[in-house]
């Protein structure tokens, strides 16, 4: 058989699998289903190694530079993260801690796993023809996707808004530079990277409160990080057969675009968090018009003294209508002090009269730094199909 057929099967498992997981095994097997899924994975790596055979053509110095690389930045991402917990916050964690529910409770996922990791291994350094290894590498990420999320229970635009930026696209942008490590570091940064990124929320007591966005944002730009990081090794390798460069690589080490891309996500995602002082928001009114506009975004800072509030200042503060779950920016126009505190009122500047509401420094979000015209239309415009829907 050939072994553009092998792989075509292999991924037609897969595929198969994953339809029988959502309509049948869901439904009448959940109890079982992580024991099912590991089965299935150990299954689908000893076919893989019958069908495509078990290579070892990496050169140990590159496995051995990607591998340090993979160890420097997963470690100090757990640093930094749980660092950054002592400011934001901890969750407990909600799986048990006794020495035998741990092993309970990691036993499948560590399974699944390590058999995935080696079936990627195994299939990435089967061939060098590009759409047989996007197919496959694909038909991974499916069968991760899939057996992670129920979509039957997925109704409205939201939920599965939801499910595609704090799954999809992290598993995606995962198995594509696993995918790549496999291909020149071989299996052990890919296992080592997934064991600690993924199996420690089984073990540790505590996790930071990042919440679902942040986590998210994690998951897609830490392996972005990690490809960039290991990119110039991957570029250096000697050609086994011309024992030369290739030198079209080696340009691309320190591929500017590549630094500018990764400092932008750094930055966006610092703003858009709400874990630090400064914040960005999109502007959904013309109520601040000439100055601020609809489409606009802004970029406010945290106030935390009465000090730093000013009249004429433009100041963020929570909508007080609580179905109504949104910021409102609008400029401060007169600050009163009572027995009880400072009062500060509001008013739009392209609005007749103040706002009817009296608000406290608890109330005030942030002072407004500066505007960034225009990038705000893509979150007014999720935003609008949600409210359609």
């Amino acid at each position: 058989m050939k072994l553009n057929n092998k792989i075509t099967i292999l991924c037609l498992i897969i595929y198969g699998y994953v339809l029988i997981y959502q309509t049948f095994i869901l439904s009448h097997l959940l109890r079982y289903s992580d024991f099912i899924n590991a089965a299935m994975m150990i299954i689908l790596t000893a076919l893989a190694i019958i069908f495509l055979g078990y290579k070892k053509d990496n050169p140990r110095e590159l496995k051995f530079e990607i591998m340090q690389k993979t160890i420097f930045l997963v470690v100090t991402f757990f640093l930094i993260s749980y660092a950054l917990g002592l400011v934001i916050g901890f969750n407990r964690n909600a799986y048990s801690l006794k020495p035998f529910m741990i092993l309970r409770n990691i036993i499948c996922p560590l399974t699944i796993l390590i058999s995935m990791e080696i079936y990627r291994y195994v299939l990435v350094n089967s061939t060098n023809n590009k759409k047989l290894l996007y197919f496959g590498v694909f038909s991974l990420f499916i069968f991760e996707t899939f057996i992670s999320i129920r979509v039957s229970g997925l109704s409205g635009l939201l939920p599965i808004f939801t499910v595609v930026t704090t799954q999809v696209l992290p598993y995606l942008a995962k198995n594509v530079v696993l995918s790549i490590l496999a291909k020149h570091g071989g299996m052990k940064p890919c296992i080592f990277y997934r064991i600690l990124m993924e199996m420690y929320i089984y073990v540790l007591p505590i996790i930071p409160n990042f919440g679902d966005y942040i986590t998210s944002m994690v998951g897609i730009c830490f392996p972005i990080i990690l490809y960039i990081s290991v990119l110039g090794n991957i570029n250096e390798y000697v050609n086994p057969i011309t024992n030369m460069m290739d030198t079209r690589l080696l340009k691309q080490k320190y591929n500017p675009f590549d630094y500018a891309t990764f400092a932008f996500l750094v930055i966006f995602i610092t703003l858009i968090s709400g874990l630090f002082p400064f914040t960005l928001v999109a502007i959904g009114s013309d109520s601040m018009s000439p100055v601020i506009s609809k489409g606009d975004a802004i970029v406010y800072q945290k106030v935390v003294s009465e000090k730093k509030l000013k009249e004429g200042q433009i100041v963020v503060y929570k909508n007080p209508n609580p179905d109504k779950d949104t910021l409102i920016v609008h400029r401060l126009v007169r600050i009163e002090k009572t027995k009880d505190g400072y009062v500060y009122r509001t008013k739009g500047d392209s609005n007749n009269g103040e706002d009817n509401v009296d608000l406290t420094i608890k109330d005030i979000k942030g002072t407004v730094c500066f505007k960034i015209k225009y990038i705000g239309y893509p979150t007014l415009f999720i935003s609008s199909l949600f409210k359609k829907k």
